[in-house]
């Protein structure tokens, strides 16, 4: 069901003929944030399209986690491929898990005064280090504006 939308989106993108479709238009460095408003909305479908996904999964993150440590104490034995559709499975789930905690963690922030977001931002907890740039350089003056 999922390859299913993302084919069909792929060819929508494919068969538009206009310019703002082009792979260049997608540069974050194209895209400024426009409001917190804005930010929010985009922050909460981020969320949410993130559970969605997490829902297609029949089995959850903890669940992938006990069958590699059962595997790792030789309490079952999974075969190469099988062992590796679930660490690739495992580490899709814990992509979207961040995204959640992200989008929170942001949308935090966005209800934070200026002083209070840019210390935020200074003691980053570890996973979001990835990320500073874009809070540094969007969310901060975003904040700061508005």
């Amino acid at each position: 069901m999922r390859d299913e939308k993302f084919k069909q989106q792929a060819k929508q993108n494919l068969d538009s003929d206009s310019d703002d479709c082009s792979v260049h238009a997608y540069k974050a460095e194209n895209l400024p944030v426009l409001s917190i408003k804005n930010e929010t909305r985009v922050l909460e479908k981020l969320k949410s399209l993130s559970k969605e996904y997490l829902g297609w999964y029949p089995h959850s993150l903890s669940d992938d986690e006990e069958a590699l440590r059962q595997d790792d104490e030789g309490m079952t034995e999974m075969t190469f491929n099988q062992r590796n559709s679930v660490l690739f499975r495992q580490g899709e789930k814990e992509i979207l898990h961040w995204f959640i905690r992200f989008a929170d963690f942001v949308q935090n922030m966005l209800t934070m005064k200026f002083k209070e977001a840019k210390k935020e931002t200074q003691i980053l907890p570890k996973e979001f280090e990835s990320a500073r740039d874009y809070l540094q350089t969007a969310i901060i003056p975003l904040i700061l504006k508005e």
